[in-house]
């Protein structure tokens, strides 16, 4: 048996983690590894017939096999513990089962909490539940990924539910300021709960917040809308016309409740609260990154570089083409680096703003700022984090680009010790910035024909990657790695196409797939629903880009769409230029498109050439053909 202060702790709600008290790590190498131990614990004492893991796990392998590395996932496990606490592995021939005395679940705790249900149990509850069940760990195998999704699913519905219970004791007991932060770390679950935004604009009305309660009516629409392109209820409206009436003719007054201007309060999207002054244990890890939900591929050396550019730089801005995955390195980056701020990595995500006034309020937000109503400026934001050593990333920028720069300009000038990590299609042009561009996954080069190098090409690595995520059959044979790096190529190496096309395979196969590449905005749609919008199709990718161009920009990117190759700005002049739109201003928005990551500059050479990439260039060509003019350009 294992000694009292040698318990086995496992943390499995918001990622894997597992130490023997009082803090030496448990190291397992492998996900199957992770995956056994998080299965044995749940719950702990069970006895599991070994039959059932195997199959759990290696189902897809023959009996004999699966039952083989379940015995060497198991022994990994017992020698990862130290000798005295191996006895807690209970190995009883035909099954297996974990010591209940020696092991302490944070899921069996958060559900003893569920079931207590009295208020101060309930509290204890936002700082337990960090995420989802085993966030970032996703296996092939569908027997576990189906109990897995069960389980996350329920236990995300109990913190949903006993979350809802909390903010009910609240606001009957009068404790406004506590009940916000439960409502926010509610709307952080599930930002479609139309009733809890209500409470919290009530909440903020009652504490003389207005602008705060206005404001969280504008992110309630924003959430309807990108989610499910509905508007609010009447009810909703109603609230907000009324606060929006009782502005009008009283003011503002500044807090009187909670932490004093400029202090930070908690952050709803990581879990942290506070009651009072008194800080409840359990405080989760000071970020609010989402969990990953894959494997970063082709991105080592991007990830390498720009990590080492914020120890440089104060402001690093990735740019580069829609879905081009500028938000997912970003976001491996910030993890990357999360023990280097010992305040936390923080995203703000920006692309549901509709009001570039938002931005300040969408940082503070994200960082649970708590400042006077009507105060949320770039500047009294920053100014609140001046002592912080955090880590901001600014994500989706360019449709608030003058806004995104103000705010990374005033920390900069507030803050020497933060570090501002933008994604956006074009550069803030903020003083400072270091600007980044997020290339294309490497595809195989034309005529490629060695199976062994073909498989090497990042797009390809992706492609087989996402297709049997999916748990389509994908044998590695020469022709079928052939056609895939084909299609990659097609693509542009662009990781949003490519996943779309993976995808698409379970109702195409590769070779048809391959065949109607040239209706690919036709064809490449059906993203995950929980992406944005712009994210579910290709064709909403390059809307969103296109949308954000002046007119001049779009005639001129629609008319470098008769070059099937590379051109010179001189081309570009010559059918560019009209009577309305003379040279100068063709090279102005070439120029333009190439800083919007529109057109591809290509250094070399006696002269500079820009390319568009064939995806763009389709998509430029359909608005050629549809604006009549393809025939007087051609």
């Amino acid at each position: 048996m294992l000694k009292p202060e040698a318990r086995l702790k496992v943390t499995l709600l918001g990622g894997f983690h597992a130490q023997l008290e009082p803090g030496r790590a448990l190291v397992l190498p492998t996900k199957k590894a992770q995956a056994l131990l998080a299965y044995l614990t749940l719950p702990a004492g069970q006895a599991h017939p070994r039959e059932k893991l195997a199959t759990l796990l290696w189902g897809d392998m023959a009996d004999a096999q699966a039952r083989g590395n379940l015995r060497h996932a198991l022994s990994r496990i017992r020698k990862a513990l130290p000798r005295t606490a191996r006895s807690g592995m209970i190995l009883d021939g035909p099954s297996v089962a974990l010591d209940p005395s020696v092991v302490d679940v944070d899921v069996a705790r958060f559900e003893r909490l569920v079931a207590d249900g009295r208020p101060e149990a309930l509290e204890q509850i936002a700082g337990l539940y960090r995420g989802d069940l085993l966030a970032g760990l996703t296996l092939a195998e569908r027997p576990f990924e189906e109990w897995l999704t069960s389980e996350r699913e329920r236990l995300h519905e109990l913190a949903i539910q006993a979350l809802g219970r909390l903010l009910t004791h609240q606001q009957q007991g009068g404790g406004a300021e506590p009940a916000v932060q439960t409502g926010l770390r509610l709307l952080a679950l599930d930002p479609l709960q139309e009733p809890v935004h209500r409470a919290v604009m009530r909440l903020y009305a009652r504490l003389g917040r207005r602008e705060a309660a206005l404001r969280q009516y504008q992110l309630c629409v924003d959430a309807l809308k990108r989610e499910l392109s509905t508007p609010p209820e009447a009810e909703t409206t109603q609230l907000y016309q009324e606060i929006l009436r009782s502005r009008a003719t009283r003011p503002d007054r500044a807090e009187v409740s909670g932490p004093a201007s400029g202090a930070v309060a908690p952050a709803p999207i990581a879990g942290r609260r506070s009651t009072g002054s008194t800080a409840l244990p359990e405080a989760p890890p000071q970020t609010n990154l989402p969990a990953p939900t894959s494997e970063l591929i082709g991105r080592a050396t991007a990830l390498a570089e720009v990590t080492e550019l914020l120890g440089v730089h104060r402001l690093v801005t990735l740019i580069g083409a829609g879905g081009i995955g500028k938000t997912r390195l970003a976001l491996e980056v910030a993890r990357e680096l999360g023990p280097s701020f010992a305040d936390g990595v923080w995203v703000a995500e920006l692309a549901p703003l509709s009001d570039p006034r938002l931005v300040p309020v969408t940082v503070a937000v994200a960082l649970g700022l708590t400042l006077p109503a009507g105060a949320e400026s770039p500047e009294r934001v920053a100014s609140a984090l001046a002592a912080k050593r955090l880590l901001l990333v600014l994500d989706n920028c360019e449709h608030v680009i003058e806004a995104a720069a103000r705010m990374a300009e005033a920390l900069r000038r507030a803050n020497p010790h933060a570090r501002v990590l933008a994604t956006s299609r074009e550069p803030l042009r903020a003083p400072g910035e270091y600007i980044y561009q997020v290339l294309s996954l490497e595809v195989p080069a034309e005529g490629t024909e060695d199976r062994e190098d073909l498989l090497e090409a990042a797009a390809v690595k992706l492609f087989v990657a996402r297709a049997r995520a999916v748990e389509l059959p994908f044998p590695p044979d020469a022709h079928t790695v052939a056609i895939t790096g084909a299609i990659c190529r097609r693509l542009d190496g662009i990781p949003l196409a490519i996943e779309l096309a993976a995808a698409r395979t379970a109702t195409l196969g590769l070779e048809e797939l391959a065949a109607r590449l040239d209706d690919r905005f036709r064809l490449l749609t059906g993203g995950h629903r929980t992406a944005l919008p712009r994210h579910q199709t290709l064709r909403a990718t390059l809307d969103w880009s296109y949308e954000l161009l002046p007119a001049i920009e779009r005639t001129v990117l629609h008319r470098l769409a008769i070059f099937a190759g590379g051109f010179t700005l001189a081309a570009a002049s010559r059918v560019a230029t009209t009577a309305a739109l003379d040279a100068p201003a063709v090279v102005d928005s070439v120029t333009n498109l190439a800083a919007k990551s529109l057109v591809v500059v290509e250094i070399g050479g006696a002269a500079t050439r820009y390319r568009l990439l064939e995806t763009t260039r389709a998509y430029a060509l359909e608005k050629l053909t549809a604006s009549g003019e393809l025939d007087q350009v051609a």
